[in-house]
């Protein structure tokens, strides 16, 4: 939860502003920069569900995506666990 009490908003929109993730739409793989390289990325389908979990350890990730259905989809990223 954020300092506000919003558990959606947002702390530090400069670390936010510089995480990229391309292509959109991808069909084979994502590639999400400006991350710190501790994150858990988590994306959710369109029904809420958490359909792929990737531990960051680098600052460029590159995640496989071919898996999953064509849809829209979240993606979380956070530094702490996500449940």
């Amino acid at each position: 939860m954020s300092k506000s009490g919003d558990p959606t908003a947002i702390n530090n929109v400069e670390e936010v502003a510089a995480v990229k993730l391309h292509p959109n739409p991808a069909t084979e793989n994502v590639t999400i920069t400006g991350l710190q390289g501790n994150e858990t990325l988590r994306f959710y389908d369109a029904n809420g569900r958490a359909v792929l979990t990737h531990k960051a350890t680098n600052s460029v990730e590159v995640i496989p995506v071919s898996q999953l259905q064509k849809g829209i989809y979240i993606v979380r990223i956070g530094t702490k666990t996500l449940n």
